[in-house]
């Protein structure tokens, strides 16, 4: 992961990493060109012509914008008789191998442990990889699903655990903190953005750097609306493939911007090179796969569960998917938070929850307009299906 400028007095080459884990964004001024990390940084500037360097795109001062890497695309069906156990036995090499690559660093590294497969694959595999008991951080509210599953997990890969429980009086507290650093008011964002940042402030306390579970739904079709292609593995296939192109602006854009505003490095091991290539050479009807013929039920991220199916106990290895926001009870207590914030003593409706997010992210810019019309929204990285 990396987003980088090199400037010589007659030449200014900038580039982004291959999903654009980290941001990079261009500004024209005059004659001359602004980069920075962050929009924030361009924020009563009077810019306008300000644009994102794409992922896998390198820009240079003479020669203008070139694409230098793209995702591979991927594989839909397994071929008649073909057995999927290889494929699966190596895809477990494959993460073994992006786990502890991702784990070099001159500091201690943990992991954020949500209870759910993708945090708690990559948390059982980094504790393996190291001789000494890894630090893992849960947060959640009191009796949720995450922290319950967390501790689960924990106590199965020995790990040093860490756990904050959060109130509705403290997502209210922090909220125009959350959207300032987001830099969206994206209503689903902001959601998933808020369980991200205490989870932050918690491992920050102990570690510099974390691994976390990004990555996975976009490569193995793990989102409720991959279902609906159980049927139509081509489909499937070019979905993930686009979604992992589109991912930069959404979950990676949280991740980076949470993290880094509290000094925290998130790693994302799922988003490893070679990981992407092998995982898009597996055919998407082992990733969302038909488990049951009679009543065509469907599992979501198949073949990474049985590719891990060793490492946790089965009612972690085959959990329901829970977004983030869900499963840490974020969703349940954040209405009332935002009634607090809104003086209001009815449940706030949706359109009522994204007005105010709008204007908590207004009133902390001097041109809003400027964030905004840059910022990621789900809205950008689903399709109808």
């Amino acid at each position: 992961m990396f987003a980088f400028v090199l400037a010589t007095p007659d030449r200014v080459i900038a580039a982004r990493d291959p999903l654009g884990i980290k941001p990079l964004f261009l500004a024209r001024i005059g004659e001359g060109l602004a980069f920075a990390s962050e929009l924030k940084a361009f924020d009563g500037l009077g810019l306008r012509d300000v644009d994102a360097i794409e992922p896998g795109v390198m820009f240079d001062s003479i020669d203008g914008f070139r694409e230098w890497y793209r995702v591979p695309q991927g594989a839909a069906e397994l071929a008649a008789g073909e057995n999927p156990e290889p494929i699966w036995r190596e895809l477990r090499l494959v993460l073994e191998m992006a786990v502890r690559k991702w784990m070099v660093a001159d500091v201690e590294v943990g992991a954020f442990l949500s209870g759910g497969l993708d945090s708690s694959v990559i948390a059982a595999l980094a504790a393996r990889a190291i001789d000494h008991p890894i630090k893992t951080f849960s947060v959640g509210t009191t009796g949720s699903p995450d922290l319950a599953a967390a501790r689960v997990v924990a106590q199965h890969i020995g790990s040093e655990h860490h756990e904050i429980i959060f109130t509705a009086e403290d997502m209210a507290r922090i909220l125009p903190h959350v959207i300032y650093h987001l830099e969206s008011a994206d209503i689903d964002l902001v959601r998933s953005a808020i369980p991200t940042h205490f989870a932050t402030r918690l491992a920050r306390r102990h570690v510099k750097a974390v691994l976390t579970g990004e990555g996975a739904d976009e490569l193995f079709a793990g989102y409720a609306y991959h279902h609906a292609y159980a049927k139509r593995p081509r489909a499937l296939a070019d979905e993930i493939t686009r979604s992992l192109g589109a991912m930069h602006n959404i979950n990676l854009q949280r991740v980076d911007r949470i993290t880094m505003a509290q000094g925290l490095e998130a790693r994302t091991p799922f988003l490893d090179r070679d990981l992407i290539d092998f995982a898009q050479s597996i055919p998407a009807s082992l990733k969302m796969k038909i488990t049951n013929e009679e009543t065509r039920e469907t599992t979501e991220k198949w073949i990474l569960r049985k590719a891990c199916e060793d490492l946790l106990p089965a009612e972690i290895i085959w959990r329901t998917k829970a977004q983030f926001d869900e499963g840490s009870g974020t969703i349940d207590t954040l209405d009332q938070a935002l009634s607090q914030l809104l003086a209001e003593t009815s449940p706030v409706d949706r359109e009522a929850e994204g007005k105010l997010y709008e204007r908590l992210l207004r009133d902390q810019y001097d041109e809003p307009d400027l964030i905004l019309e840059n910022a990621g929204t789900w809205t950008a990285n689903r399709v109808a299906v």
